[in-house]
């Protein structure tokens, strides 16, 4: 998930600054290099947010699959309770 969010990121970003440095005329090796920086930088940024979401999407699950497992036994020893009653 980090490296496909990354180079989503990264690719938006070195495609934004290209496209912005053609429309403003400037020259080229330095606006190459705007993207080529721009992308570089934002395909690190992607890539520690993507593992953050990546980490907090699969803490979210097991908790969530930790409360229904509770949830089913705790609905498990209420019935076999009110058969021994």
């Amino acid at each position: 998930m980090a490296v496909h969010y990354a180079q989503r990121l990264g690719l938006i970003a070195l495609a934004a600054v290209a496209a912005q440095s053609a429309l403003s005329g400037a020259a080229v090796i330095p606006g190459l290099l705007a993207s080529f920086a721009a992308g570089a930088i934002f395909y690190l940024l992607g890539f520690v947010f993507g593992e953050i979401g990546r980490r907090l999407a699969e803490e979210v699950a097991a908790i969530r699959f930790d409360n229904a497992v509770r949830a089913t036994q705790e609905t498990a020893d209420d019935s076999s309770d009110h058969d021994n009653q």
